[in-house]
């Protein structure tokens, strides 16, 4: 996904904001190379830790994208792709995919609704596009 740099991280905390067209995201920069405000970069999304189904929430209003929630929380509204056999779920979020690792019981018909799921600690990877 790319966006450009909208608070670069500091010496104490990893942490970047960048804008998208799929709204805002912040993350844990994991780059070998700072990143400055303005820069523009493309980074791919990890999610590291597991989330359960139940925590899913089924939106309202299907609009996709990336809200910063409560803290350095991160809101995700994307369309279900894939439940594979190992609980990986993905979501399909401004046109970008991103796995997600879950537990529990996936909810029937999920594939293809639109759902929303707050998570913490996302790492921003730069890539090579």
């Amino acid at each position: 996904m790319r966006g450009h740099v909208l608070s670069a991280p500091h010496a104490a905390d990893s942490r970047v904001r960048l804008g998208t067209t799929a709204g805002d995201l912040m993350g844990t920069w994991r780059g070998e190379q700072p990143v400055e405000l303005g820069d523009i970069v493309d980074v791919e999304i990890d999610v590291r830790v597991t989330y359960m189904f139940d925590e899913l929430e089924f939106a309202s209003v299907p609009e996709e994208g990336f809200r910063i929630h409560e803290g350095n929380a991160m809101a995700i509204t994307g369309r279900a792709v894939e439940v594979d056999h190992l609980d990986v779920m993905t979501l399909e979020v401004g046109g970008t995919l991103l796995r997600v690792e879950m537990e529990g019981i996936a909810p029937l018909g999920i594939v293809g609704t639109v759902v929303t799921l707050v998570v913490r600690d996302l790492d921003l990877y730069p890539t090579a596009i």
